[in-house]
Formats: structure tokens, sequence, C-alpha cells
């Protein structure tokens, strides 16, 4: 277009005149693909945060919090709104990577962990680093959620038009990805990732389609029931379609498949009718979408991002990070138990030259971190010595990782079990620098030494953090404060209460073993006078604690509605349960249905719900015991009324 007839619109609307590429609310817009160097603000503006300050004045933990808490939150705005190529991620970890081993300077320094490692939540092994490519997809499922959730917003309705097909559930079918942008190309990608990580919660069954969806059970009824969705009429069917506006658990089968069933296929109709029986459906309420991996159903990025990352068991390292001790401390000790602290075994196989593989401190076998730590001469005598201080005897650990998962010494107090905590991080690190000074300061020390600098140390942190008064520091001796036990009387037993006049109480209990475990749930009512109504007990299959406990009041309310018309008085001994029952607290999205069932058997009578001490619940409790090893539910109505 000719540039003054440009300028004339320009001046016409009352705007400027631009080029792409350029930024808008700090992003830039583009009608290419997304390439480096639009990336290139953002990896500059990371590296100038390294500073050489920083790097001389931090330790590798003061560059891990700066990584995690400054340097991680740079790129998220770009993150948040498109892909970011692999060689951007690649350049950007390789900063947050040197960084946290060697700072801003060029000296080499060994990376001590594997990468990979060290992004692990701290709970899994690592330190807790967000990976970059995972953070950019959960951004981008966040685009999926809330394309699905905002669907009334101008700009959802923009994107479904342009780019979506007809109907509520316009991401199980777009058009061909040739005619998506850039952004939503990527995004699209990602619906499948999306998919297995959503689930229905059936209202009135207009929108979630009953083969297809994860509604009932953890996967599709076309997977889970394969056979019977080859030979449905309709495999696009929503829950409304094909089960009534009310199924009662009677649907007509015969208009669902296009054929008569095999005999194999009336069995899978026989599984399927038994599942749906456990499905409570709410004809009041629209269809919802629930993010399975959060605990009530809603989208969150710290969610999402767990949901990606690889699945991995807990790593016996996350114990140094519940070590009472200053972190560059628990970060020695998060190292060593990786076994990658540079000790002389190590450094051999990363390939240095040495004079000795031999321990500095006994000269007499190959230095590795278990034996520096724990099982050298020098250092067992400091071990001994402490041991002897606590006024306890114990086995020697075969390594770090061992002795950091024993059992603590139960006659120790909580005093004592603080300074143990310590003890365990103190001592390795005052043994570690012992270790340097022997090498690169031709200095030692007798153990005694070390022994009673570790004891002064462990003494003046737990007093700076408030763990432990100075009046208790000037005792003689350890194990006068650690084995000395503060008087507690013994607890009273809570009585239990009859329920008022003209009332009738239940006492419910649930019981799991192995949590998850074969569980059962069971039940007493009572009346006003102490007397006993009924007892009931019975199987509820392989479910966790909490689960048993959300079926056992649901077993509760059953048996009421079925036989009492009084008002209900209403008592367990799991806190959560009964505040979720009360509405205090949203429970959990994997009991929706059943607390939709609780809710509708409670909105028929009055009712009052009550959570009792363990202690005034046992009768409930030996019942439930007694359901775990029922093949099939009981109901006594007249004594005995337990087994």
């Amino acid at each position: 277009m000719d540039s003054g007839v440009l300028q004339h619109f320009a001046f016409t609307v009352g705007c400027s005149v631009g080029a792409l590429p350029s930024t808008y609310l700090g992003l830039p817009l583009f009608h290419s693909r997304i390439s480096k160097s639009l990336w290139c603000p953002v990896i500059e503006k990371v590296q100038k945060r390294l500073s050489i300050w920083k790097d001389k004045m931090l330790s590798k933990v003061g560059r891990l919090i700066l990584i995690r808490a400054c340097l991680s939150g740079i790129p998220m705005h770009y993150l948040s709104f498109m892909h970011c190529p692999s060689s951007v991620v690649k350049d950007l970890e390789r900063i947050y990577r040197n960084f946290l081993w060697k700072g801003a300077t060029e000296d080499f320094k060994y990376h001590l962990v594997n990468w990979r490692k060290v992004c692990l939540p701290k709970s899994k092994g690592g330190l807790g680093i967000h990976r970059i490519a995972l953070v950019n997809q959960a951004f981008m499922l966040k685009w999926c959620w809330r394309i699905n959730m905002d669907r009334s917003a101008s700009w959802s309705k923009l994107v479904i038009l342009n780019f979506g097909v007809e109907g509520d559930t316009w991401f199980m079918g777009w058009h061909s990805p040739r005619k998506l942008s850039v952004i939503w190309r990527y995004i699209f990608k990602l619906f499948d990732e999306f998919r297995n990580r959503i689930r229905w919660a059936v209202g009135n069954g207009q929108h979630t389609l009953f083969w297809r969806d994860i509604w009932l059970g953890s996967v599709p009824l076309r997977i889970s029931h394969p056979s019977l969705c080859r030979v449905a009429a309709l495999p696009d069917a929503t829950v409304l379609g094909t089960l009534g506006s009310n199924h009662s658990h009677s649907t007509d089968w015969t208009s669902v498949f296009r054929r008569a069933l095999r005999e194999d296929e009336v069995i899978a109709l026989s599984s399927l009718e038994s599942l749906i029986g456990s499905f409570y459906k709410d004809d009041d309420r629209p269809d919802s979408l629930i993010w399975s991996p959060s605990t009530d159903g809603s989208f969150t990025m710290a969610f999402a991002y767990k949901a990606l990352l690889p699945s991995s068991d807990a790593h016996v390292s996350r114990r140094a990070w519940q070590l009472l001790a200053p972190p560059k401390v628990q970060f020695f000790i998060w190292s060593s138990l990786h076994g990658k602290i540079l000790t002389r075994d190590v450094l051999a196989r990363r390939g240095q030259q040495l004079n000795s593989l031999l321990c500095p401190s006994c000269d007499t076998w190959m230095e590795t971190a278990d034996h520096l730590l724990l099982h050298c001469e020098y250092t067992w005598k400091i071990w001994t010595w402490f041991v002897e201080q606590f006024n306890c005897s114990w086995a020697v650990p075969s390594s770090l990782a061992s002795l950091l998962t024993m059992s603590p010494p139960s006659h120790l107090s909580t005093t004592g079990l603080l300074m143990l905590r310590c003890l365990i991080a103190f001592l390795p690190w005052a043994i570690w620098g012992e270790r340097n000074k022997r090498i690169f300061q031709t200095k030692s020390k007798q153990w005694e030494e070390v022994a009673h600098s570790v004891q002064t140390f462990v003494i003046q942190w737990l007093v700076v953090q408030g763990k432990l008064k100075d009046s208790e520091v000037a005792r003689p001796a350890w194990g006068v404060i650690a084995s000395a036990r503060s008087f507690c009387p013994p607890s009273t037993p809570a009585a239990w209460i009859p329920p008022p006049a003209g009332t009738i109480k239940v006492d419910f209990d649930s019981s799991s073993l192995g949590n998850p475990g074969p569980a059962g749930y069971g039940g007493v009512f009572w009346n006003s006078e102490g007397d006993i109504l009924m007892s009931y007990a019975g199987p509820i299959g392989i479910e966790d604690s909490t689960s048993a406990e959300v079926h056992g009041v649901l077993h509760a309310l059953r048996h009421f509605q079925n036989r009492f018309s009084s008002p209900l008085l209403i008592e367990g001994d799991s806190s959560n349960v009964i505040s979720w029952c009360k509405q205090t607290s949203a429970p959990p999205w994997r009991f929706l249905y059943i607390f939709r069932e609780i809710s509708f058997l409670t909105s028929t009578f009055v009712h009052e719900w009550h959570c009792t001490p363990r202690s005034a619940n046992s009768l409930a409790d030996s019942l439930a015991k007694e359901g775990t090893q029922l093949s099939a539910p009981i109901v006594r109505v007249s004594p005995p009324f337990v087994n």
C-alpha cells in the first residue's frame, strides 16, 4: 500500500503506523513461525541478571533460591502465550544449570547432579527447579481448560468460530490443523494430553459423551467396555441421550445398540449396569469439567505441572530438607545422598588423575561418601561419642541413606529428637570440612575437637531457631536434655452420650486394611434411652481409608431411610468427612456422586452432624472391622448386636 494512503488512513482512525514484528503488552506480534529471535529479549534479560557479585556473594543454595524465585519467572509471560522452541529451552536451562553449579564465572566446575534429577520436586529427590518445556505445556493446557470453561467470553467464541466445530464438545473434533495459527497449532497437539487429564461431572448429561468421555470410572466406557461400544447405534451419544432424563437403572438398552447382543456382550452389559448403579444423576445441574490431577477438580498451574512430570518414586534425599540445619548444610546432605559429593572415588570416575584414592583421615580405605561420613575410624569415634551422649546404642548403618531412615530412640524427649535431627546434618558437614582442611590446608584436628565443635553448633543453632532455651543450654550433659521427658497426664477416654429425647443417633465408622486394602463399614442406631435399635456391617471392596469413611456415611443414611423417620443425629470420628457432609469444606471431586446422593438423602429428614472422638466410637469401629471380613452385608435388629 502506498505510504501516503497509509498515513491518511492512520490519521483518519487516530493511530500510528507500525510494522510487524512489533511488541504489544510485552509480547511480540508476528506473522511468521515462532523463531529463536523472538525469544532473544528474554534470554538477554536472564543473562543481565547474572552479575559477578551474585556469584561471589551467594552459595549454591543462594543461587538455587535466585533461580527459583527470580530467573525462572523472567520467561513466564512469554511461556504463558506461545510455544517455546527447544533451542530456547536448551539455552535458558544451560544458563540456569551453569549458574547453579559454578555461578556467573567461566571457571570450570563440576555439575554434581544430573539436571533432570535437579528439576524433580524435592519430594522426588530434586531441587524443585521447574522444567521450562513442562511449564510451557502447562500454560497451553490452561488455555485448553479456559476455552471450555469461558465459553461465553468473546475471545472463546472467536477461537471456536475460527478453529472449532459446532456443538459443546468442540475440542473432540477440530478442523484440519493447517487452518490453525502457529500458537493454536501447538495447543492442538496437547489436546490428547488434556483429554486424558479431564473427566466430566455429569449433571443432566446433555454435554457428556456416553462412550467417549471419562465420566464413570477412570477410563472412557469405549475402553472399559469395547465390545458394547462397537455395537452402539450412536457412538457419539450423550449420557442424557443414552440413559434418559431419569435412568432409574431401567434403561431401554434395545434402542442403544444396533443389533441384539451376544452372550458375551450381555455379560459385559451386566457389568456396565452395575457400574452405572453407583452413579447418581442430577438433572438440575449442568455437566461440568473436572481437572482430575487436582483434589477439588479445579485447574491450577501447580497441578497441571505435576501431572506432566515423569512418574518417579520418592527419593531418600527428600529427608535432607527435613533436618534442622542451615540450607547450605541441607544442600550438602542432599548431594551426599545422591552420592555426588566430590570424594576421591567420584573424582576418579570423572577422569581426575589422583595420587591416592585413600581416605585422608584414616589412610587405609578408599574414600567414598559413606566411608568418609560414617565408616572411617576417625569418623566413627565421633559418632560413637554422640551415641553415648544420647544414652543409647545402635547398629552401624550401611549408608548415609540408611542413617536417615532409621527410627529414632524411643526414650528421647522432644528436645532430644530436635538435637538428633540437627546432629545428623551438622556432623557429616563438619567431617567434610575437616577432610578439606586436611587436603588443601594440611591442617588436622583430633576427633574430640571436631565432636565438641559439632556439639556447640547444634546447641547454638537450636537456640537461634528458638527450639532450645538458654536455660537448658547450661545443663551439664546432653543426656539430661535429650532423655528428660515432660510429664503428660494420662488422657481420659471420651464418654458416649445418648441422643436427646425423640431423636435417633447413628454412630458410623469404616475400616481399611492396607490403605488401600479390603475395607468395611459398620454402625449402630441408638434411641434416647441408650438402647441399641439396630447394628449393621458390610464389605466395601478395595478402598483407601478416606473413601471407606465416605461410603460409611452413605450406608448409614441408606439404613436410616429404609427403617426410621425420627430426627437423626449422625456421629463419626472422621473430622474431614463430617466437614464435607456439613458443607463447611468442599469434598474431593472423586466423591462427587456419593455426596450428591448424601445431599439428596439428608434433604428428606431432619438431621445434625457431629464429630466424635474415636474413643467414643469404639462399637462402630469394631463393627467396621467385622465388615472387612464379610462377603455380604448383615443387619442385626435384635441382640446380640455385636459379633
